[in-house]
């Protein structure tokens, strides 16, 4: 009987002293909740230990015994799913739902009706979704949120945690502006989704319906490469004013190699002002890219026609035509006659893109 006291006392000692060791660790790292309530337990088992020192098994199994208790509670609140909605004026337009178990990404879009107008699943990978899973980890609220910043048009998105135990918590933006450091967090999950999104979805459909989402929230040049053998690029956001307020833009296509005919298809996405830089930039010049889609230049060459008649008309009757310069499409004409003459002429000015994708050497 003593050999048998004493072999028990060693064990509930030894016992003792690794639970210790055990808390020493989750104090210093206490990575969760649950780590630090078990930090309590076995220090509260410590305390009690000196008094119920025949109970040294029982307390050790009621310690056990809540830990995983607490364990599985806590594994119940696992996410499920998320889901996000943009909106445009208070209307959500889009939303993409993100299943964990079936390691599935929907994209939804409505029309001004509220009716689902698209809607696909697509498949990503463990791998895929590492990166963007340790992002949405970082912030997911107890409880719902909102914050807003004033303005008209209630833009915004809504981010909504589906747990496994049934529960959710959300959380509502509305006017984010990225100088805003109270938006920080959003816009590193924001921009973490879209690198997400964008590595998942490669169908042009999915593509467009992506796009509309991501525009409002997009800091740069709205343009990336969609081809190779001819080089194509497709400018998939809107870009309004002139190249005075595009320097990036102009800077992006003057740096483009100079030695293979490249593409860019600016999807009648580019202001007049816009399209007419370009077309004394690099149209008339003659450039290495070739421009798809920018059928506001046939305003301008209907001003440019007339302007080339009164211009031609006035210089018969040797009449002064400085007073042309003074006008948008008598400067770039007389800026240079004799290229801009030979764009005029040209028959076959608007180009589709197919054929400049078979043209295109």
């Amino acid at each position: 009987m003593k050999n048998s006291k004493s072999n028990g006392s060693g064990t509930a000692v030894s016992t003792l002293i690794a639970m210790d060791d055990l808390a020493a660790v989750l104090q210093k790292c206490p990575t969760s909740k649950l780590n630090l309530c078990l930090v309590y337990l076995i220090r509260l088992r410590r305390f009690f230990s000196g008094y119920f020192s025949n109970s040294m098994q029982k307390l050790s199994l009621i310690i056990l015994l809540f830990f995983f208790s607490f364990s599985s509670g806590a594994q119940e609140r696992e996410i499920k799913k998320i889901e996000l909605s943009f909106s445009w004026f208070k209307s959500y337009d889009t939303k993409y739902v993100i299943n964990y178990n079936k390691s599935q990404f929907t994209a939804v879009c409505f029309d001004r009706f509220n009716k689902e107008s698209f809607r696909k699943n697509y498949k990503f990978s463990t791998k895929d979704f590492e990166k963007f899973k340790k992002i949405i980890n970082e912030n997911i609220p107890e409880k719902d949120v909102q914050k807003s910043t004033s303005g008209l048009d209630g833009g915004g998105f809504k981010l909504t945690y589906f747990f496994t135990d049934g529960k959710s918590t959300k959380i509502i933006i509305r006017n984010p502006y990225r100088a805003d450091s109270k938006y920080n967090a959003e816009f590193k999950f924001v921009d973490a989704f879209f690198d997400f999104a964008y590595s998942v979805i490669k169908d042009n459909e999915g593509i467009i319906t992506l796009d509309n989402s991501f525009e409002p929230y997009f800091d740069g040049i709205p343009i990336r490469k969609v081809g190779e053998k001819p080089t194509e690029y497709k400018i998939w956001g809107t870009m309004s004013g002139n190249e005075s307020n595009n320097k990036k833009f102009f800077d992006f296509l003057y740096n483009l190699p100079k030695g293979e005919c490249i593409i860019v298809d600016t999807n009648e996405n580019l202001s007049w002002a816009l399209e007419n830089d370009i077309l004394v930039r690099f149209i008339i010049q003659n450039s290495n890219i070739k421009f798809a889609n920018t059928s506001r230049l046939k305003y301008t060459r209907e001003d440019i026609y007339k302007i080339r008649s009164e211009i031609k008309a006035a210089k018969k009757n040797n009449e002064n035509i400085d007073h042309f310069n003074k006008n948008f499409s008598g400067s770039i004409y007389l800026a240079d006659t004799v290229l801009m003459d030979k764009w005029l002429d040209q028959d076959n000015w608007d180009i589709s893109i197919d054929e400049l994708r078979i043209n295109c050497h």
